[in-house]
């Protein structure tokens, strides 16, 4: 078939450049650098142009779409889409969006980070791109204005976790955040298929708000209970010792970290945290971290295991005449033969694992020492029972309201 005088054959070299004609919008309306109109041109094949280079003309018609963001307290990222065939780019920054702009930056990427910048203050930024043709400077078109500001990044909390001894207190632990002056924290419960909504609080058994309560929250109250004076003593791994105020809260809660006193029955509990920096009295916040769901993550069985193997070798090296009784013929301490000779603390539903074990440790040890005053050989096991509200708390006839770990030595 012979093709008519309007229609045209385009040879191409390659897809990228294809791509370029596609792009601008003089070029789109024709299928060859001629200006034939797109109705003229039906059953031309269409391949891309033999070469990459850009005419002058194909230069000026290019809009870059640049977008502002922030990428820290004192820095913003400005990034745009790479165009081939162009030689490089112009970054402009203005303080007001019909301000003066001046140039900021000349790169050959399609990002930049501008640095020192005011947190909290707007700045605002257009693109544009350049090529040398025939030994002159073409530039393309300014993109959109495009505005943000400087805020402290996102937080992310690396775990929440309860006390290894006793229940109620739950640490949320986060990674630091650079440039933060403090940090807010908020809780969301679900309680009978519905959320609280987020919250500075928790509630208590009574009903109560419980502030959740971080490192400066807690120095403030206590250089309040404490106003004449600048040091404390308190007792460190059993040792009687006095420091300063603002040390012995680090050692409560640290700069970033939060304590909330939860319920742990049937609720579901999560946290968020963001950090915000102080400038000229005023709080610039950055973005809410990730929502952290509270967990239970302890495997009794586990626990009970190692705890067993320690205590089979504290015993061996401190009182050889104690024996780990495996077979038992008791269930439960209450229907046991043997007497309980400790009743521990119990711990939460959601504490650490290695924390337990670390925890019972101590008491375990002190309790296979006590057993030497019996005399001849004695023998005695571990026992861990979840409680929950409504059961026995412990042995006695006492009622829990919440669900924790109850754990006995007997012998």
């Amino acid at each position: 078939m012979k093709l008519k005088k309007t229609r045209r054959m385009i040879l191409a070299a390659t897809l990228a450049a294809l791509m370029i004609l596609t792009a601008v919008p003089a070029m789109a309306e024709t299928n060859g650098s001629e200006g034939i109109p797109a109705a003229e041109t039906e059953d031309v094949l269409l391949i891309a142009p033999a070469s990459t280079e850009l005419t002058a003309a194909q230069v000026k018609a290019i809009t870059p779409a640049a977008k502002a963001a922030s990428y820290s307290y004192s820095k913003i990222k400005v990034t745009w889409d790479k165009i081939d065939g162009l030689d490089g780019y112009i970054v402009y920054r203005a303080t007001s969006k019909n301000g003066t702009y001046f140039k900021a930056f000349t790169t050959t990427k399609n990002s930049y980070i501008n640095t020192g910048r005011t947190t909290g203050k707007y700045y605002y930024y257009k693109v544009r791109g350049y090529k040398k043709i025939n030994g002159k400077t073409v530039y393309t078109k300014y993109s959109p204005v495009t505005a943000t500001y400087a805020r402290p990044n996102k937080v992310k909390i690396t775990d929440a976790y309860g006390r290894p001894a006793g229940i109620g207190g739950i640490m949320i632990d986060w990674e630091p955040v650079s440039g933060a002056s403090r940090y807010e924290v908020q809780a969301n419960w679900k309680k009978d298929g519905k959320w609280s909504g987020w919250k500075t609080y928790t509630p208590n058994l009574w009903g109560e708000k419980e502030e959740i309560e971080t490192y400066y929250s807690l120095l403030a109250s206590e250089k309040k209970n404490n106003p004449n004076t600048s040091e404390v003593t308190i007792l460190v791994d059993g040792k009687i010792t006095t420091m300063s105020i603002e040390e012995a809260c680090e050692l409560s809660i640290g700069k970033t970290q939060a304590r909330a006193d939860v319920l742990e029955d049937d609720r579901t509990y999560k946290f968020r945290v963001r950090a915000y920096r102080t400038v000229n009295g005023k709080k610039v916040y950055g973005a809410w971290s990730d929502e952290y769901t509270l967990k239970e993550t302890l495997n009794p069985d586990e626990i009970l295991a190692a705890l067993r193997q320690y205590t089979i070798d504290y015993a061996k090296k401190n009182n050889p005449k104690f024996i780990y009784l495996d077979d038992r013929e008791s269930s439960t301490p209450e229907n046991s033969s043997y007497y309980v000779h400790g009743e521990f603390a119990g711990f939460s539903m959601y504490a650490r694992q290695e924390d337990v074990i670390e925890a019972y440790k101590e008491t375990i040890g002190r309790y296979v020492d006590r057993m030497k005053t019996s005399g001849g050989e004695n023998s005695g096991f571990l026992f861990i029972r979840k409680s929950y509200p409504g059961d026995a708390e412990g042995i006695s006839e006492n009622v829990t309201d919440e669900t924790y770990y109850a754990m006995w030595m007997l012998y």
